[in-house]
């Protein structure tokens, strides 16, 4: 591949956008600091109210680390709190890196924050480096530093690019950049075409497929990009000088780090459709010239894609991924009113940050931006050989279907459609109105920002915001009601808030990446709506060793209900949902077998003046369990 644009700015223009770009990059990290802490449904002094899900299970880590001085912890590998009873694994089960970033970093700095607020100021600064990435990408397609700034700048006014504001810990604050990063590496190894160039582009590919479950997932939709264009132009890029180098850093990831090798990824979808462009290129050039090179490739890829699916029905971890995708486009994005229309695991993923993007959605996320969407489009259409800027365009209508399917990959086009948008705008730069247009799209998306970041709070904490209060008193009051080694089976989300902030175990996890932790809720939530009580207090005394149970009116009972299969109808009379969920006091302490320690306070209300009373806790009668 040709680079687009020879460089054209001086080394004095790079240093100074460079330096604008740090300044742009510190203001961002501050903003998004700022904007959480004056939320105010966050609280900075105390976190028990906060953490849960994700997050929890992320601090909990942290913890760990600090605890074990910055070392590994002893039971790193074999943690018994997660997944109880059965011993969680770390490093195999969940990408390990940021965690011990944050602990040390922790240890360095010394305890002058509270540990979240730490967190926040550690993951800020590196969610904000994904706008390095934009620039270097924007710089290698146009040849202009000043127009990468504009890029990043315009990266930086989209609230995609902001999509885990207000959140402690989110793994893709520290994958993301390494991935914007990667494509800019790529572009310029595309123009300079050495084997270091193209080292250091894998490199950070690398490190982004090693922080983050879904980074898989961009580098598939990234493998794809290259392959389609690959076959429309008839040429294969690994067979560039130099270029197969790119290869090393992730073929070593994929059988270093544990677990991208547990769960398969060297017959994911990328991995398989790279390794298929590499035999192509292995093909000696005197008997290449026999069949085209469109035809060898297509074969080449298909065979690739065929390896990379009876791999998936060997090591199905990641199958829920193409299940969920399969069935939103067989039901064109809606999720079917009747869950049963789905299989388990697409009930349990199609809601949250993997729910359809809605219009609506789409503009208050990519603002201003998707006036750009026709240009990407018409680039990738025409696309022109050897020319990088025709890929990013055609890779950046890819992951806007794919924002659409999913929701949380909506923070790949907010990088690429700057990054490639102005350097496309730039051509026609002497024509004043383009100018124009684009100084007034900067301008327009700034004032849309800065609505949007205006009193920003974060939904999370925000709904239902008493919520925050339930899950404070709920940990403050649980240590004294069970004690240290007991398990309490709850739902994922507050599973990891008892966890982080009691040290109580879980038996469920909230990262659902690997089959046997989806097998565990799909369980748990299932049987609660489809069980008696005593079936249901035998299934938890009996396969998990569990004696105490706390039920959530609000994520056992609302959220979860789709994925039970039960959606918006009342649970069956009889069930254990619906006893355990009733808000009658007679009902809720008459049920046998089940001895109620806890319920939410009276004192936590609602708007209207009524009980929140979303949590119970209850121990289990262990007489009349089937040994």
């Amino acid at each position: 591949m040709q680079a687009a644009v020879e460089v054209r700015s001086t080394r004095r223009a790079v240093t100074l956008a460079l330096i604008g770009l740090l300044g742009l990059v510190a203001l961002m990290t501050v903003t998004r600091v700022r904007a959480t802490l004056a939320d105010p449904n966050f609280d900075a002094h105390d976190a028990s109210g906060l953490l849960k899900s994700d997050p929890a299970l992320l601090y909990y880590m942290v913890e760990r680390v600090i605890e074990s001085n910055g070392a590994i912890p002893d039971d790193w590998r074999a943690d018994p709190r997660i997944e109880h009873p059965a011993l969680y694994d770390f490093p195999a089960r969940l990408p390990v890196a940021q965690e011990f970033v944050v602990a040390w970093l922790r240890l360095a700095a010394g305890e002058a924050l509270p540990l979240h607020v730490f967190c926040l100021w550690v993951a800020g600064a590196f969610a904000s480096l994904v706008l390095i990435g934009v620039w270097l990408l924007a710089f290698e397609l146009s040849g202009s530093a000043w127009l990468a700034l504009l890029s990043a700048l315009l990266a930086a006014l989209l609230p995609a690019t902001w999509r885990t504001l207000g959140f402690v810990l989110m793994d893709e604050d520290f994958s993301l950049p390494f991935f914007a990063l990667h494509l800019g590496l790529l572009a310029r190894a595309a123009r300079v075409r050495t084997p270091l160039s193209f080292f250091l582009a894998g490199a950070a590919l690398a490190c982004a497929l090693s922080t983050w479950h879904a980074a898989s997932f961009l580098f598939a939709l990234e493998a794809i990009a290259i392959a389609a264009w690959a076959i429309l132009q008839g040429a294969n890029p690994l067979r560039s000088r130099g270029a197969w180098v790119c290869l090393i850093p992730i073929v070593l990831a994929a059988f270093g780090v544990p677990f991208l090798r547990a769960s398969g990824f060297i017959g994911s979808i990328g991995a398989t459709l790279c390794l298929a462009l590499s035999a192509e290129a292995l093909v000696p050039q005197h008997l290449a010239t026999r069949i085209s090179t469109r035809l060898r490739l297509v074969v080449m890829l298909a065979l690739g894609l065929v390896l990379a699916n009876v791999f998936a029905e060997t090591r199905a971890d990641h199958s829920h991924v193409v299940d969920l995708l399969s069935a939103k486009l067989a039901h064109l994005g809606a999720r079917p009113e009747n869950p049963l229309a789905l299989t388990p695991d697409v009930r349990l993923m199609w809601q949250g940050p993997f729910e359809t993007l809605s219009l609506s959605a789409a503009w208050s996320l990519l603002g201003f931006t998707l006036l750009l969407v026709p240009l990407a489009a018409v680039r990738a259409y025409r696309l022109v050989a050897g020319e990088p800027l025709a890929l990013a365009a055609l890779f950046t209508c890819i992951t806007l279907v794919a924002g659409w399917l999913v929701l949380r990959v909506v923070v790949l086009p907010a990088v690429l459609l700057p990054a490639m948008a102005v350097p496309l705008l730039a051509r026609s730069w002497r024509a004043r109105p383009v100018r124009l247009a684009l100084v007034a799209l900067v301008v327009l998306q700034g004032l849309a920002f800065g609505s949007w970041i205006h009193g920003y709070s974060n939904p999370w904490y925000a709904a239902p915001v008493q919520r925050q209060a339930e899950i404070r008193a709920l940990v403050q009051a649980l240590p004294a009601l069970v004690p240290s080694e007991e398990a309490v089976a709850a739902d994922s989300m507050n599973a990891t808030a008892i966890l982080v902030h009691t040290r109580r175990r879980a038996i469920l996890s909230p990262k659902w990446e690997s089959r046997a932790s989806r097998a565990r809720v799909v369980e748990f939530t299932t049987a609660f709506f489809a069980m008696t009580p005593d079936e249901f207090r035998t299934l938890l005394l009996s396969k998990y060793k569990c004696r105490y149970l706390l039920v959530d009116r609000f994520t056992l009972g609302y959220l979860s209900a789709y994925a039970a299969g039960v959606g918006n109808a009342e649970p069956r009379p009889g069930t254990t949902a619906s006893l355990l969920l009733s808000t009658d006091g007679g009902t809720l302490t008459g049920v046998p077998g089940y001895r109620l320690l806890y319920r939410s306070p009276p004192s936590i209300l609602q708007s209207n003046g009524a009980p929140t009373d979303f949590f119970r806790l209850y121990v289990l009668d262990e007489s009349a369990n089937p040994r």
